[in-house]
């Protein structure tokens, strides 16, 4: 079931080289704080980068390139996709390198509760510096996900596409958009009731009545917080669809969530379909007319507790145990001749792992 035996469309992802980021440091992959009081080592970012130098140097021309994720691994791919896409057109121009994203099931929405109390303590200041994203504006903003996904789609060449597939009710994306609003059992944080917290997430995903509409529309049921979440989850989407011509959503129906590979939405009818189409470069429309969008720069009253930013100057590019001070890119790795020989694969599939029953277990 994993895309990586699949063929789609065109594209045989077979011919491809699989690459997979796996994830145990409960930051989304954006991670750069070793320090904590909690004792969880917040190093996503250096893990990120460590994978990025070895793609780049033993995949120097690669023909294509697809990157996916699950939940909190599909959350990073806008600046995973603005990494990858920086570094093969760092000449300026269109690069011959196709690079096509596809988040399934996001955990996109940030409530300002968790921007104000605890994303701090990630400093993912230093990872949206690597994309010239000016988080200050945006610190304690909860349009902060729209701008980061505008911010690199406006960066992007116009042949690549980006999507985000989701489940119009999907019971682990509410039930992290709960606690990330409401807290739950010291979740975040030295207490967190980690047991409890798993109930609380394996009953939330039972009590969710599936939907009855189409894409981008449904009838809720009566949890309030299930309504404000699928609205701006809606929102959200609409809106990069109005601004940009390389986006595209894909919206189930029903409370599920992903598991690995894309293989939750590849057994739903018409996502193969619509991948194909998205994997297709000729389907960009250059001339296609899009309505240009503003993201909303309505800042909360309150301030917070401002983030620590001493090292976002440059990031080390291996795991925390191995921290060096050399920023990406100026490394020499002694990479093996066999490794070198992978530079010839047709193409490249990134993938972010996530297993959300190993974040909420760890200890």
């Amino acid at each position: 079931m994993l895309l990586c035996n699949k063929k789609v469309g065109e594209t045989d992802f077979s011919e491809y080289t699989s690459v997979f980021i796996p994830y145990c440091t409960q930051d989304i992959h954006f991670g750069d704080n070793k320090e904590t009081s909690y004792g969880v080592q917040h190093v996503g970012a250096h893990n990120i980068f460590g994978t990025l130098q070895w793609i780049f140097e033993n995949f120097p021309n690669p023909e294509s390139i697809f990157i996916t994720g699950c939940s909190a691994g599909a959350t990073p791919l806008p600046v995973l996709y603005d990494l990858i896409n920086t570094h093969y057109n760092k000449d300026g121009g269109d690069n011959s390198v196709n690079i096509d994203v596809v988040a399934d099931s996001s955990v996109f929405l940030t409530p300002i509760s968790f921007m104000k109390n605890y994303l701090s303590t990630w400093n993912i200041d230093t990872i949206l510096d690597k994309i010239d994203f000016d988080f200050e504006e945006y610190r304690f903003n909860e349009s902060f996900p729209s701008a980061v996904l505008d911010h690199v789609l406006e960066r992007s060449k116009k042949t690549d596409d980006i999507g985000y597939v989701s489940h119009d009710a999907d019971g682990i994306s509410l039930y992290y958009y709960k606690i990330m609003s409401e807290g739950i059992n010291g979740l975040f944080g030295r207490d967190r009731g980690l047991s409890s917290a798993e109930q609380d997430m394996y009953k939330m995903s039972k009590v969710i009545t599936p939907p009855v509409d189409g894409k981008l529309h449904r009838k809720m049921n009566d949890d309030p917080v299930l309504i404000k979440w699928w609205e701006q989850m809606n929102n959200s989407m609409n809106l990069a669809e109005s601004a940009h011509i390389n986006f595209d959503s894909f919206v189930m129906e029903g409370d599920g969530h992903c598991s690995f590979g894309l293989n939750v939405p590849l057994e739903y009818e018409g996502f193969k379909d619509w991948l194909a189409n998205l994997l297709d470069e000729d389907e960009v429309n250059m001339g296609e007319d899009k309505t240009e969008v503003d993201i909303p720069t309505t800042q909360s009253t309150s301030t917070g507790t401002p983030l620590t930013t001493s090292n976002a100057d440059t990031l080390p590019t291996t795991n925390a145990s191995m921290v060096d001070t050399t920023p990406i890119g100026s490394e020499t790795n002694n990479m093996s001749a066999e490794a070198g020989q992978l530079s010839s694969s047709y193409g490249i599939l990134v993938m972010c792992v996530l297993s959300w029953k190993l974040l909420i277990s760890h200890k």
